[in-house]
C-alpha cells in the first residue's frame, strides 16, 4: 500500500498495526500496546538523531524522549560526567542505546542481551561506567544488590567507577540511592558526586533527575 497520496508523505512515516490479545486480569492486560507489530507501509525503520550526528534506529513500539531540546540538554550533561579515560561504557534500560552512545567515546556499540541473559554481573564485568535509565518503578533488586555489594562474590578485576542514573521516578531513585549509598546498615560502596533536575514537561509538577555517583573503593585506593 504505498503513500502516494498528495501531502501525506509529508505527515505519515509509516503505518504499522499493533496486536494486544491479553485482556482482563492476564500479566501485562493494562499494557496499552502488545508484542506483535503488523507493517502496514512506509518505511519498515525511523531514523532520529541525537547526539554526534549519529542517526538512530527506532522501530514503532521504541520508547522515545518527546522534548529533544531537553533530552540533548541530559545527553550533554551525561557525556561530561564520563571520565576522559573511559573505554567501556555499559547501559542498563538501554533501549536504542542514545545515552550508552553519548557516554562512550568511541562509535563501536555493542549489544550483548542475548550474551549475558539476565545476569547483572556479566554484564558489568569490565565495565568503567554504568548507564541507567529504568521506568518509574526504578532498578531491579538484583541490579542493585549487585552494584551496592562492597565486596562481590564474583568481582571483576576492573569494576564500573561511575554511575550516571537518569530518573523520572524520584521515590524509585530515592530508594535505589540508598542501597548504593549505605543505607540500612551496608558500607557505601558509591558517592553522591551531583544531583540536575531536568524539566522533560513544562506545565507539570515532573521532573527527570540526574544523579552521577562514583566508586568509594576507588577513590580511597587512590587518595
Amino acid at each position: 500500500m504505498p503513500l502516494s497520496c498528495s501531502g501525506v508523505m509529508e505527515l505519515i512515516h509509516s503505518v504499522w498495526l499493533n496486536f494486544q490479545p491479553v485482556t482482563g486480569q492476564q500479566p501485562g492486560a493494562n499494557a496499552v500496546l502488545g508484542r506483535g507489530w503488523l507493517h502496514l507501509a512506509g518505511p519498515s525503520t525511523g531514523w532520529q538523531t541525537w547526539w554526534r550526528d549519529t542517526p538512530v534506529a527506532l522501530a514503532p513500539g521504541s520508547f522515545v524522549q518527546a522534548n529533544y531540546g531537553a533530552f540533548s540538554s541530559a545527553l550533554a550533561l551525561m557525556a561530561a560526567a564520563v571520565p576522559t579515560a573511559t573505554q567501556h561504557v555499559v547501559e542498563f534500560h538501554a533501549g536504542a542505546g542514545t545515552e550508552a552512545e553519548a557516554g562512550a567515546s568511541g562509535p563501536q556499540l555493542t549489544y550483548t542481551v542475548a550474551a549475558a541473559g539476565s545476569d547483572p554481573y556479566a554484564f558489568l564485568a569490565g565495565a568503567d561506567v554504568v548507564v541507567v535509565d529504568p521506568p518509574r518503578k526504578g532498578l531491579e533488586v538484583e541490579l542493585v544488590e549487585a552494584l551496592a555489594a562492597a565486596d562481590w562474590p564474583r568481582r571483576p578485576s576492573t569494576t564500573p567507577r561511575r554511575i550516571l542514573y537518569l530518573s523520572c521516578g524520584f521515590r524509585s531513585l530515592q530508594r535505589d540511592c540508598a542501597a548504593l549509598l549505605g543505607a540500612a546498615g551496608r558500607p557505601p560502596s558509591w558517592r553522591l558526586v551531583s544531583a540536575c533536575a531536568l524539566l522533560f514537561f513544562p506545565g507539570v509538577d515532573s521532573i527527570e533527575t540526574l544523579v552521577v555517583l562514583e566508586e568509594v573503593v576507588q577513590q580511597q585506593a587512590m587518595a
